[in-house]
């Protein structure tokens, strides 16, 4: 009787923290190489413009490196190229389980190392103390 009073209260108590606890899954989405090639091919693009824009000549560009990093709560893929950084709005497609390309990308040289020119939205980029950030709106309908 002794020990049922001391494992009653006991198991009372792991019941407790048990329901507390938030038993929620984790999502977990990936990116597909078709996609992170897609959202690259737009990059390489857009900085072929800005770079015939500064210097009236046609260069080869091809991405050096991409990554998928979390942002203040969403999900981006930075992708770079020499000086130049390139922040994609990713959107989740949960029927998939996939990352989206959300059709918008800031690009920057300047602000590369914080976090200026950033998509805030679909239709806009956080603000680069040096002004050179750039937007791309791509459109999939």
């Amino acid at each position: 009787m002794k020990h049922l009073k001391t494992l009653l209260p006991l198991l009372i108590l792991s019941f407790l923290i048990s329901c507390g606890r938030d038993h929620k899954k984790e999502d977990s989405f990936t990116l597909t190489d078709t996609e992170k090639s897609k959202i690259e091919r737009i990059v390489e693009n857009h900085l072929k413009g800005e770079l015939f824009s500064k210097t009236g000549k046609h260069v080869p560009v091809r991405v050096e490196n991409s990554i998928v990093k979390e942002i203040d709560g969403n999900m981006y893929i930075v992708s770079t190229y020499g000086e130049y950084t390139s922040t994609s709005l990713l959107d989740k497609n949960t029927s998939t389980m996939e990352y989206e390309y959300a059709g918008i990308t800031c690009t920057s040289s300047g602000c590369s190392g914080n976090n200026g020119c950033i998509p805030k939205s679909k239709t806009s980029c956080t603000p680069c103390a040096l002004a050179d950030c750039s937007k791309s709106v791509t459109s999939f309908e």
